[in-house]
């Protein structure tokens, strides 16, 4: 589900779903009956007290834990409660929705400890399988885990991170043999960035090109080349796992980024649900082609929260130079470092325009039945 929830929850009568006695409990809730019953409004969720946590188990699922020991006045001190504390004042509240019996809607998740504990050795389970490089089995491992306890965040977070790099792996073994291997050959490397916008067999990563995108406040191209050959696999633009791929009807690459969920909160591409707000905070790139003198064209699109979606189409060309890179005095200053560039030569924003047919004929470039071609000079 590419639906991006920031979460409060109703005070909520829950009727007869929770025990009077407990202070420490979860509920399952069924995003779709929520959202038909009024308690989901867009992205919000209003909260109650002692609300402790909220997060998507599933596509369809949300789970909510409270823990009412904790009191009114944690919420204010604890850096965790602080979005809740914040929102909390400005939320509006539907008698009509808080007198909702909303019993057989949500259900209480109760985890006793042998089940905590069958969790546990589950998702140490998974971790060898994934090890051994048994991702089928490792799934099924990390399902189980979070099947016995729902609130196993680790078994949550492996469980989608294997997934993405299964679904990644999908689109990579669909190369040509030689654009699958780590290579340093650049006359390969300008190959297989030319016909699947790929490098040493990885996908090229949606923040390098997400790099090149100017954003609507500025003008120009700002960055005009990245040395492909120092980021790809670097920290910076990490990870190869933070991603969905797939392919294009023309069975070319196409990527997916969401900065909410695909990062983790200390990644610096990582933008928190209350920051996104009500929108999608998302990325995409789609390889469309390669022109026969050797442009690559990419679709990218970008939206950071509002209800405006940048769409952008960028053209590439893959160079070779030489660089140096030395630590003073230990190291002889000498330009012997390949560079593979990824040249930012061109970009076309797409304002107003609906819904637009890219297509490539030899070497020009056509956005419905305007030709964009580019000067050999430039080349």
């Amino acid at each position: 589900m590419k639906k991006l929830i920031s979460i409060f929850l109703l005070g909520l009568l829950w009727g007869g779903a929770v025990s009077a006695d407990t202070s420490n409990f979860s509920l399952s809730c069924s995003y779709k009956s929520l959202e038909e019953q009024g308690v989901i409004k867009g992205p919000f969720i209003y909260r109650s007290s002692g609300l402790k946590k909220a997060s998507i188990v599933t596509d369809e699922t949300i789970l909510f834990e409270f823990d009412y020991s904790l009191g009114g006045s944690s919420y204010s001190t604890k850096n965790n409660f602080d979005r809740i504390t914040k929102v909390w004042k400005s939320s509006i509240f539907k008698k009509d929705v808080l007198s909702r019996n909303l019993e057989g809607t949500c259900k209480e998740v109760k985890t006793s400890k042998e089940e905590i504990k069958k969790s546990d050795v589950a998702l140490q389970k998974g971790h060898s399988l994934k090890h051994s490089k048994l991702f089928g089995k490792a799934i099924e491992q990390y399902k189980e885990a979070l099947k016995l306890n729902p609130l196993n965040g680790a078994a949550k977070r492996s469980l989608e991170s294997l997934q993405r790099k299964v679904n990644i792996s999908k689109v990579t073994n669909t190369f040509e043999a030689k654009c699958k291997e780590k290579t340093t050959d650049f006359k390969t490397i300008k190959h297989c960035l030319e016909n699947h916008f790929s490098f040493s067999g990885k996908i090229v990563h949606p923040s390098i090109i997400n790099e090149f995108v100017t954003s609507m406040a500025d003008s120009g191209n700002q960055i005009a080349s990245i040395n492909l050959a120092s980021t790809m696999g670097s920290n910076r633009y990490c990870c190869e796992d933070s991603f969905i791929a797939s392919l294009t009807k023309d069975k070319k690459v196409s990527i997916y980024v969401d900065f909410t969920a695909s990062y983790s909160e200390y990644s610096r591409d990582h933008v928190s649900k209350e920051s996104c707000g009500m929108s999608s905070c998302d990325f995409a790139y789609s390889h469309l082609g390669t022109t026969d003198d050797g442009v690559i064209v990419i679709l990218i699109s970008l939206q950071g929260g509002g209800t405006l979606i940048q769409t952008e189409m960028l053209m590439f060309k893959v160079k070779k130079r030489m660089s140096a890179h030395t630590a003073f005095p230990r190291e002889v200053f000498s330009f012997n470092i390949e560079e593979v560039i990824l040249e930012n030569i061109a970009s076309v924003l797409l304002v107003g325009t609906g819904p637009s047919n890219i297509t490539i004929k030899k070497k020009s470039i056509f956005i419905n039945d305007t030709e964009f071609k580019i000067p050999p000079s430039v080349l």
